[in-house]
């Protein structure tokens, strides 16, 4: 074998070489890709009523000396939480009233505790209202949802008055476990693509083997 076919071959064999060599980069570079879509949303929280009592002021009704508003306290609610809630009634009026029935609406998103004893079966009935008096009933109640908006209702003589809405926080210990739950699977992701050791290609030393004949024959030659 003469030399021009060993420099030949020794071409040959590292054309081959480089293309292996750039076919292995290649698959190297390959990223790892989480497929799984998580959804991190966290549901949109109203902040509107900030202060420790938050008060909403009735509407123009019939009787025009009757003047009805409720309030509540804390302004931020989580489920469980007990909180009271307020109803406000004056005589604005120059006589005093009498049998004067409110028909009230606790919401099925609250268990009433405790209610004033003038309150039965959604009624708040009064018995007597004098002129320019003001009467605050109290109701203590219990949250049993989260992340709502309770409406407690005020009627009177067919008239309704402005509710009161009361939110209901969301539940941050659950999203704050679901948030935690996918930062671990991401993480654990990320940990795995840092640990992958780039893995021996056999073909390399398939072509140092092919390297070595024609080296071998020239020397016999």
């Amino acid at each position: 074998m003469n030399l021009k076919h060993l420099l030949f071959t020794l071409f040959i064999v590292f054309l081959v070489f480089a293309a292996v060599n750039v076919a292995s980069a290649v698959d190297n570079d390959t990223n790892i890709v989480d497929d799984n879509q998580y959804d991190v949303s966290t549901p949109e929280i109203d902040v509107s009523q900030s202060n420790s009592e938050v008060t909403q002021s009735s509407m123009d009704t019939t009787q025009s000396d009757i003047d009805i508003s409720q309030s509540y306290e804390p302004s931020t609610v989580y489920k469980g939480d007990i909180i009271n809630v307020y109803l406000y009634v004056r005589n604005n009026g120059n006589s005093t009233i009498d049998d004067l029935i409110i028909y009230y609406n606790v919401p099925k998103e609250f268990e009433y505790l405790i209610c004033p004893a003038e309150y039965d079966n959604g009624k708040v009935i009064i018995d007597s209202l004098n002129p320019g008096e003001l009467i605050k009933y109290t109701f203590i109640c219990k949250a049993l949802v989260a992340n709502i908006t309770a409406i407690f209702e005020i009627s009177l003589d067919g008239s309704s008055f402005i509710p009161l809405n009361v939110f209901v926080q969301p539940d941050n210990d659950n999203n704050q476990s679901n948030q935690s739950d996918i930062n671990g699977d991401v993480n654990k992701i990320n940990s795995d693509s840092v640990n992958l050791q780039p893995a021996g290609n056999p073909l390399v030393l398939l072509l140092l083997g092919l390297l070595s004949i024609p080296l071998f024959i020239y020397k016999r030659h």
